[in-house]
């Protein structure tokens, strides 16, 4: 499951995370033009830090 907190209706997930990351840039692409159709701006969010965290199993 991949969620993107900066643009908090972005959802999705993938059998492998390769696939996962493939169908969250689709979402984000797809949210993103969403916006800009409907006129409606990017928000900033304040004190958001992300960090990536590698798991092998």
């Amino acid at each position: 499951m991949v969620t993107v907190p900066a643009l908090p209706d972005c959802i999705s997930q993938g059998k492998t995370e390769d696939e996962a990351k493939e169908n969250i840039a689709e979402v984000i692409e797809l949210h993103l033009r969403a916006l800009a159709e409907d006129g409606i701006p990017i928000e900033h969010r304040e004190g958001i830090k992300e960090t990536f965290v590698s798991v092998h199993i």
